[in-house]
């Protein structure tokens, strides 16, 4: 059970967007598409430009006016490194190229999410770096940055704080400082009853729903947390 509460945005391969009510985004070569549920329709929003190598990762805001994508790319014309784009749908042109700026990043970035508002975005690495980094996407700069343990499961952002980052697995709250680091937070209850968390979910700004297995991997469990504290759990035995 590692993405069972919506996109987390990787692999690009193997996903696909709801746009409409009747219209998913997905990957086709080096192209963006629209496809149309009824009749298959397809209209090609984005092509890859040639100084991108490889799409590593890719993710639509929450109100699809935006993508984000991820790539190993040529940079300044000469060397290869990791950036992430935005793109509006409608216009079809990027409208951002976000670099890691002054953080030594060597891997690619293998995921991204966009804040609610959709006017921040965080992407994060893979090995050997395991960073995540926030930018204001208008900005063009990063806002800041953690080193994680491992490779997430997920990273979001909180729905009214674009500061405040929460991480799987296991489960972590992070909060920007103002030495441009997001530090862990102390939450005691999530740490009692989170340790098998493997996703996770803001129902709104104060309440967070995590997705998880029991310790002998039987179970399914569910626990939704309200400012911190246990308010209800779950427990659903798993398919035989």
């Amino acid at each position: 059970m590692v993405s069972i509460l919506g996109n987390c945005g990787t692999p690009t391969d193997k996903r696909a967007y709801l746009v409409e009510d009747d219209a998913v985004l997905h990957v086709v070569g080096r192209r963006v598409a629209v496809r149309k549920l009824e009749g298959q329709a397809v209209s090609f929003v984005h092509e890859l430009p040639a100084s991108t190598k490889q799409l590593t990762a890719m993710i639509l805001s929450a109100n699809s006016k935006y993508m984000a994508l991820c790539e190993q790319a040529t940079l300044d014309g000469r060397r290869q490194g990791s950036r992430l784009r935005v793109v509006p749908l409608q216009s079809k042109r990027p409208v951002a190229s976000l670099s890691p700026g002054g953080f030594a990043v060597e891997g690619a970035f293998v995921g991204c999410a966009f804040s609610a508002d959709a006017t921040h975005v965080v992407a994060w690495t893979g090995e050997p770096d395991f960073v995540a980094i926030v930018w204001k996407w208008s900005d063009e700069t990063p806002l800041g940055y953690v080193q994680m343990r491992a490779l997430p499961t997920r990273v979001r952002f909180n729905p009214s704080a674009s500061t405040l980052l929460s991480v799987t697995s296991p489960i972590r709250l992070l909060r920007l400082n103002d030495k441009g680091q997001f530090k862990e937070i102390g939450v005691g209850a999530l740490k009692r009853h989170t340790s098998n968390a493997t996703d996770h979910l803001w129902v709104s700004a104060t309440r967070l729903v995590l997705a998880g297995q029991a310790s002998d991997g039987s179970t399914s469990v569910f626990s939704v947390f309200q400012d911190g504290s246990l308010l209800q759990s779950l427990k659903v035995p798993q398919a035989e």
